[in-house]
């Protein structure tokens, strides 16, 4: 089980999304972020938008939908 490279949670892959990121000299990297990790970047993208909350969440829920929500995930703000 693949841990979130933001939160640190260990989740399961169909709850995530593998990220092939630029690390230290240009080296590619890959790393794992769990959808509430997603969804908070995301969210914040659309934030800088100026999108409206209800707009937000709308698109969150459309591109990245939880099943149920992850009562043991840490949100670090």
């Amino acid at each position: 089980m693949p841990t979130c490279s933001e939160c640190d949670v260990d989740e399961c892959e169909s709850r995530g999304r593998w990220l092939i990121l630029t690390g230290d000299h240009n080296n590619l990297e890959w790393s794992f972020l769990c959808l509430a990790c997603i969804r908070a970047w995301r969210g914040r993208a659309l934030v800088r938008k100026g999108l409206s909350q209800d707009k937000i969440l709308a698109q969150l829920n459309q591109e990245y939908p939880l099943d149920s929500p992850d009562p043991d995930h840490k949100k670090i703000s």
